[in-house]
């Protein structure tokens, strides 16, 4: 929505985006009106991850020239399928590689191309590739390695950022890598894991960074005890050899997730808030971080509280706005609590020592009286809190997010269709700022990777047109496809970096990338059907009709899968 003030071209944008001064710097752009009679606020977003970055800007900056030149408010939202249509998804991926690896599975050496289908404009597809290459080692030693990345321009919607960004398709490729070793060397997927970890001393790939702490094996062994992993693991191979054609597949795996902003966008890397304490006592405060549903705001009421010694009722986050936070920072890549946060226990530190004097003259008075005796002693009660951080001192990762989950899948060989029995989830959040926001996130994350790595498949003509544009053909995941038994467990005792805000780490993307373990444990079942251990493709989404043409077509041998997913229409 834009409202023209009707006074020199000022207006208000009331935006769904994840970066109001993006916005504002488009919208100031389009219509040639100077950035300070534009104020962008938004109070919320209905689910961002990433897709209300920059492709709001499409909608946005027209509308707010209709409302100039019509001299009245103007609002515009897309249809559905309109979306579908017009916007782009996350980016396609493919990876060619070749692996040297010894017989007894340990990596020694991978050769990779990596070609992303970037649709009709480049978009953010050169920084995802390059944190791509930076993050692509995972929680795994490869000591030798090239990884080359190409951007492709196709004819279909400019494609880009979204939850998870490069990691989740760079994972992925990784633990198809591991689970090819594990075949091949017909040794268990869990011993080649374990043997390719990381270890403390060891270079990380691209980065240059030495490993100085991580979790990978609390997370591992964790998850291996509370999943039971090894007696599961048995009543598969004890049901599969009483089914025909019904088979059961069960895989863990770990991740680690390196929370970073690139070297070309370090500039994003800081962070500005206002915090205002009014006479009665209540406080606002406003930080650049945008809510998505991930509790960002209920975290920073939190920190403002136990800073300031407030109750939670009386403080209240304001809209996010251009002309209270200037110059803002896009909110993505689990860097939000990292940076709002910092700023804002700035601000509050700020402030608490304003007020030490009043309170140390009457201990007894209370809150609401110190507040009171600072105002009429004319001590401003407000302060901007600012924070750059130091991600420009050589490390291309500010710190890592280390998880395990383990899944068990059982897949109808007949049609393709599978339910997920169980999952186990192990998450390294560090000292969590709030165990409930951070499970939360866990659990919507994971079921959010499940659509993208089963269900979501995405259909495209010829011409560059969307086959797969509403609900009815693109396939989210329901109340149906949740797992049957589904735990999620905290690391308690693992070492804890000093990088991470308050020693918490991000948890807004990490735990997407675990839910690859229902594509394995999917592959694991069709390998339990095809009464071998041989290597085998299976692309992502692993649909229906993947996973039954994977299962060597015994029903439909003339069936074959239109190439890259194009139809000729």
């Amino acid at each position: 929505i834009c409202v023209p003030t009707g006074e020199n071209n000022e207006l208000t944008v009331y935006a769904s985006s994840q970066d109001p001064s993006g916005t504002q710097r488009f919208v100031s752009s389009f219509t040639g009106v100077p950035m300070h009679k534009i104020d962008v606020k938004v109070k919320r977003v209905g689910g961002g991850f990433g897709g209300k970055e920059s492709k709001p800007f499409a909608v946005i900056a027209p509308t707010a020239l209709a409302a100039l030149k019509l001299g009245r408010s103007v609002s515009c939202s897309l249809k559905r399928t309109d979306e579908f249509l017009m916007l782009g998804n996350r980016t396609p991926m493919l990876c060619r590689y070749k692996l040297g690896f010894t017989s007894k599975g340990k990596l020694l050496c991978v050769e990779t191309n990596i070609y992303a289908d970037c649709g009709y404009k480049l978009s953010n597809n050169d920084l995802m590739l390059g944190m791509m290459g930076i993050n692509i080692g995972n929680c795994y030693n490869i000591p030798n390695s090239k990884i080359v990345t190409h951007v492709c321009k196709t004819n279909w919607p400019g494609n880009g950022a979204m939850r998870g960004i490069s990691m989740i398709g760079g994972t992925w490729f990784v633990d198809n890598w591991m689970h090819d070793i594990s075949l091949t060397c017909n040794l268990p997927q869990e011993e080649i894991k374990a043997l390719n970890f990381n270890k403390i001393g060891d270079v990380l790939n691209y980065t240059g960074r030495v490993l100085e702490e991580h979790n990978y094996s609390q997370c591992w062994d964790k998850c291996l005890s509370v999943s039971k992993y090894y007696e599961r693991q048995k009543d598969v191979v004890d049901f599969n050899s009483m089914n025909k054609y019904v088979k059961r597949g069960i895989y863990i795996l770990v991740k680690s997730y390196g929370v970073s902003i690139p070297q070309p966008a370090i500039f994003l890397a800081q962070s500005s808030c206002l915090v205002c304490i009014y006479t009665d006592g209540s406080v606002s405060i406003n930080h650049h971080g945008i809510e998505m549903g991930q509790g960002l705001h209920t975290k920073m009421i939190q920190l403002v509280s136990d800073t300031l010694q407030v109750d939670i009722a009386r403080i209240r986050v304001t809209d996010t706005a251009t002309d209270k936070v200037p110059n803002s920072s896009v909110t993505g890549g689990s860097f939000g609590t990292d940076l709002a946060g910092e700023a804002l226990l700035h601000a509050c530190i700020i402030l608490k020592d304003r007020l030490k004097p009043f309170k140390d003259a009457n201990l007894d008075a209370g809150w609401d009286s110190w507040v009171g005796a600072a105002y009429m002693a004319r001590v401003c009660l407000s302060a901007t809190g600012y924070y750059p951080n130091p991600l420009d001192h050589g490390r291309e990762v500010d710190h890592l997010t280390a998880g395990a989950a383990c899944c068990e899948v059982e897949v109808d060989c007949h049609t393709g269709e599978f339910r997920l029995i169980s999952t186990d989830i192990v998450m390294d959040v560090g000292h969590s700022l709030n165990p409930a926001i951070d499970i939360g996130q866990i659990e919507g994350a994971f079921i959010q990777g499940l659509g993208l790595h089963t269900s979501e498949e995405i259909w495209v003509s010829k011409s560059g047109t969307k086959l797969t544009k509403s609900l009815f053909d693109y396939k989210i995941p329901t109340v149906k496809d949740m797992p049957r038994v589904f735990n999620v467990h905290l690391l308690k005792d693992g070492l804890v970096e000093k990088s991470g805000f308050l020693s918490a780490r991000g948890v807004g993307e990490p735990p997407l990338m675990l839910s690859s373990c229902v594509f394995f444990a999917i592959k694991e079942a069709i390998s339990a059907y095809r009464g071998n251990r041989d290597v085998f493709r299976l692309d992502s989404p692993a649909s229906c009709e993947r996973i039954k043409l994977a299962c060597e077509g015994k029903f439909s041998p003339n069936l074959k899968e239109p190439e890259n997913n194009v139809f000729n229409i």
